[in-house]
């Protein structure tokens, strides 16, 4: 979730239709954040709005990525393929005078 937005929660649910508190074990400070709802319809919304779209960045994000290294990845294998070629400096045609 790339930020939350207690405005939307606010004017979708009503000040009193949400509640935030921190989550995860005693005493564990961490980023976890637990929102309960009053009706699981806006639950839903919520859920619809701010976590799936991050997903969906996620996920093209990571393509993106992916996709990079790939093209590093060949680029490193043609330079390595390149460098491994033979120069004709390199050919011994056998030197000896017949």
């Amino acid at each position: 979730m790339p930020y939350l937005n207690a405005a939307w929660l606010d004017e979708n649910c009503g000040s009193a239709g949400w509640a935030l508190t921190p989550s995860g074990a005693r005493g564990v400070l961490n980023d976890a954040i637990s929102i309960y709802f009053a009706d699981a319809t806006l639950a839903g919304a919520f859920v619809a709005r701010w976590c799936l779209g991050s997903k969906a960045e996620t996920t093209r994000r990571a393509k993106e990525q992916l996709q990079d290294e790939i093209a590093q990845h060949e680029q490193i294998a043609e330079e390595i393929e390149r460098a491994s070629e033979p120069s004709a400096d390199d050919v011994d045609c056998g030197s000896e005078k017949l």
